[in-house]
């Protein structure tokens, strides 16, 4: 089985972050977002994957090479002029799917983790075009919602289907990962935006395709809104955040602390200064110096190669790889990347306020 991560997105939901980091680097624990999709189709047996981009595609195949290092095998498929959508962006590497009765589609900014290999079986019991893959631990109104009848068929997909069959329905969220058969490509024209659930879905749906909705058991969060990107970390620090397929902690051979119950790792190579104060839970990275009398934690994660100064401060936040923290500066509640800093919203409001990373002495930007 073969699969596709679709990663040609702007990011335009977390901007400016993904200004200068393609919304599939941006880190989770400390890892890129989609090494977490390579993971779990790596589990369960899918090696060969065509990734398309876009926005800073040069990154992401540095990041991911070939994928040897990984042990898959990556395809590139560069929509270098204009984005061609999820339905365009599929279209163009039919080639790649030649001969695969089946193959899998999903998203690259999504943290996922459940039985694939059910999920598949079900999409091939049923004889299905198209299989959604559906949570219901998440809001319909927010995301927008994919009924399914008794028999599992989708019937509406965000309102968008008319349909005046009588049945009973039974609301789920699409969790950004399909299963395709071939027939798929039928219903996707050539050399044109589109977008497969908009577009091909419904018409696949008119016409009498079998487009199933599988209910997943597991974890799925969409990481696009900073909201539910920052929320992942910090569930990653509260140990909420587990998977079967894959190990940061463990792969990346982070060091925890004596003594500690909570979450306290250090990287390899970590240069500390005198009298640092370490509150778990926290993650320091590879190559991180911190000067005397900083403070790291609670819920900090600092990615690699950071810089903090001495008597700074790093609570409730995330510190992307070789971002600088000044001498005496306060990051408190925030998301920063080398150029800029998100805060996140706090009770005495909810709007997110976008600054420029700073590097002056005694900068107080909590």
């Amino acid at each position: 089985m073969k699969a596709m991560i679709l990663a040609a997105g702007k990011g335009e939901r977390m901007l400016p972050l993904t200004q200068t980091v393609p919304k599939p680097l941006l880190p989770v624990a400390n890892l890129p977002l989609i090494r977490y999709s390579i993971e779990f189709l790596k589990k369960y047996g899918i090696q060969d994957i065509v990734i398309n981009l876009h926005h800073l595609p040069k990154l992401i195949e540095q990041a991911l090479g070939d994928g040897s290092a990984m042990g898959v095998r990556i395809t590139y498929s560069l929509e270098e002029e204009e984005l061609w959508g999820t339905g365009g962006g599929l279209k163009r590497v039919e080639d790649f799917f030649e001969n695969e009765e089946s193959f899998l589609v999903m998203n690259a900014d999504i943290l996922i983790d459940f039985d694939l290999d059910d999920a598949v079986h079900f999409h091939r019991r049923h004889q299905a075009a198209a299989t959604m893959v559906l949570t219901q631990d998440a809001s319909t109104q927010f995301y927008g919602a994919v009924d399914i009848d008794e028999n599992f068929l989708v019937r509406n997909i965000a309102g968008r289907i008319e349909d005046v069959r009588e049945s009973e329905r039974l609301p789920g969220v699409f969790t950004g990962v399909h299963i395709l058969s071939q027939k798929v490509f039928e219903y996707l024209p050539p050399n044109i935006y589109t977008c497969i659930t908009s577009y091909g879905y419904p018409k696949m749906i008119q016409n009498h395709e079998k487009v199933m909705g599988y209910l997943m058991q597991g974890y799925w969060s969409d990481l696009g809104r900073p909201e539910t990107y920052y929320a992942a970390n910090m569930a990653f620090l509260d140990r909420k955040l587990k998977f079967r397929h894959y190990d940061p902690l463990a792969n990346f051979v982070l060091k925890p602390l004596k003594d500690k119950t909570e979450l306290a790792c250090l990287g390899e190579n970590v240069e500390l200064g005198q009298e640092i104060e370490f509150i778990p839970p926290f993650v320091v990275g590879h190559n991180v110096r911190i000067g005397d009398k900083a403070r790291i934690g609670p819920y900090a994660i600092l990615g690699d190669n950071c810089q903090v100064g001495s008597q700074a401060q790093v609570t409730d936040s995330i510190v992307f790889e070789g971002a600088k923290i000044s001498v005496k500066q306060r990051i408190v509640g925030a998301i920063m990347s080398r150029k800029h800093k998100l805060r996140m919203p706090t009770s005495a409001g909810n709007t997110l306020i976008v600054e420029k990373s700073e590097n002056g002495s005694g900068a107080d930007q909590s």
